[in-house]
C-alpha cells in the first residue's frame, strides 16, 4: 500500500515514535498481540533511534528504548471523553524525559564526567526505560 511506504519513509529517521497499537498493527501489517508484547521488533521495523511508544487505552502501553522494554498498566482514572488522550499521554512522557535529562546531566557533571549537556540530548535509553518501569515515577507525569 502506497499510504503505508509513504508513512514509514517518513519516519525513518525519528528519534522517537508515539502510535497506538491499532496504528502500529496497520503500518507493519502485525498483530496486536505481537505489536504489544514485542515493542523491540516495532521499534526495529520503524527505525526511530531511541524509541517508540504504543499506546493501547485501557491495556496501557508498551515501550521499547535500544534494547530495553516493556509494558506499563494503564492508570485507572475516570474517562469523560478520550478526545486528546494521546496527546496528553505524549505531553506526559515528554515531561518526564525533561525531568531525566536534567537529572542525568547534572548526574554526569557531579560524576565529573562531563561538561553539562545541551537540552537537546536524552538520557541513555535505559534510563528511560527504568523510570518507565518504576510506576511512582511514571505517575509523577499524570
Amino acid at each position: 500500500d502506497k499510504a503505508r511506504e509513504i508513512i514509514l519513509d517518513y519516519i525513518k529517521g525519528a528519534e522517537l515514535v508515539k502510535m497506538t497499537d491499532e496504528e502500529a498493527t496497520w503500518l507493519l501489517d502485525m498483530d496486536r498481540e505481537t505489536v504489544l508484547s514485542k515493542p523491540a521488533t516495532v521499534l526495529k521495523q520503524i527505525g526511530a533511534t531511541v524509541g517508540v511508544l504504543i499506546t493501547a487505552g485501557e491495556d496501557g502501553c508498551a515501550y521499547a528504548f535500544g534494547k530495553h522494554g516493556g509494558r506499563l498498566e494503564a492508570f485507572e482514572v475516570p474517562v469523560v471523553d478520550t478526545t486528546g488522550a494521546g496527546d496528553a499521554f505524549s505531553a506526559g512522557f515528554l515531561h518526564k524525559t525533561m525531568q531525566l535529562t536534567d537529572a542525568w546531566q547534572a548526574e554526569k557533571v557531579d560524576m565529573g564526567l562531563d561538561k553539562p549537556m545541551t537540552r537537546a540530548h536524552v538520557p541513555p535509553p535505559q534510563r528511560i526505560a527504568m523510570a518507565f518501569e518504576q510506576k511512582e515515577l511514571a505517575g509523577d507525569a499524570v
